[in-house]
């Protein structure tokens, strides 16, 4: 009997669209359809190119389509073989690796209330908003003497049962939705 199914999970979650990232997307609508507006202006004042306005505005909005998969961004996180993965999926095309560790060598797993990061720390976000937390936000935490990593994701049910069964003195169990 197989038992890969019972020990690899993956879950993804898009990242909300707040702040920083809100203005960015905002921007790059707003930049997008002002540089096809002038494409086109410009095209339409030089009297030789107005039969190429179509043309412009198509490939302008290709290029925007093209573009925009930078402004989806998901976060996928894997576990298989004990090992975590978590990847940053561009408009679900493009993956790009964000952070893999081995479960085996992490410190603890525990909910985000039990975090305290420190000025230096080495702090993954993912793609949970901080300043409204989950219920089912948590933390993984591995500590480098130096400096500890912190990396925070949505858990599910069976996520952290997977990560108990491969390290089992350091994951935190608490109520979760999912």
């Amino acid at each position: 009997m197989d038992d890969s199914s019972f020990n690899s999970i993956t879950h993804t979650v898009e990242k909300k669209v707040e702040g920083k990232y809100r203005l960015q997307r905002v921007m790059y609508i707003v930049g997008a359809v002002l540089a096809s507006i002038l494409l086109c202006a410009l095209c339409v004042a030089v009297k030789m190119l107005i039969y190429f306005t179509p043309v412009m505005f198509m490939l302008c909005l290709i290029l925007f389509k093209y573009l925009f998969i930078y402004f989806q961004i998901e976060y996928r996180y894997t576990i298989e073989r004990g090992v975590f993965t978590m990847e940053k999926v561009f408009g679900a095309k493009k993956c790009k690796k964000y952070y893999q560790v081995t479960l085996s060598e992490l410190d603890s797993i525990v909910p985000h209330t039990d975090v305290t990061v420190n000025k230096g720390d080495v702090v993954f976000p993912s793609c949970i908003s901080l300043a409204e937390p989950t219920p089912d936000l948590y933390a993984m935490i591995a500590d480098d003497g130096d400096k500890k990593t912190v990396l925070y994701f949505e858990a599910t049910k069976k996520t952290l049962k997977i990560m108990r069964y491969h390290n089992k003195n350091t994951v935190v169990i608490d109520t979760l939705r999912h």
